[in-house]
């Protein structure tokens, strides 16, 4: 357990920086067509997530040795830090939904 999440604090921490462009836009988009925009906030994060995973995928593939060496595979790492940003997100979301009414 403690590996796993010693991997996904390093993990997360890189793989965020590159997600904040996207939650930052559907911000955005919800302030500016407030509930219309649900749809295309999601997509858009989805398309981020697997545009943020290609490329870090891609460019950076000799760091998952170290997290290999920790026992944790990509997949469980892709997905954990998906989740945390996805659950962040959404808290972000209705926060700013409900300072808005």
């Amino acid at each position: 357990m403690r590996n796993w999440m010693i991997s996904v604090k390093y993990f997360y921490r890189e793989f965020t920086i590159y997600n904040l462009l996207f939650t930052v836009s559907g911000i955005g988009l919800l302030l500016s067509y407030s509930s219309l925009s649900y749809s295309f906030i999601f997509w858009g994060k989805v398309a981020g997530y697997a545009f943020t995973a290609t490329i870090y995928y891609w460019y950076r593939r000799k760091y998952f040795y170290f997290f290999h060496n920790l026992g944790i595979n990509k997949r469980t790492l892709l997905i954990s830090s998906i989740s945390i940003d996805a659950l962040l997100t959404l808290l972000i979301l209705v926060t700013i939904k409900l300072l808005i009414h």
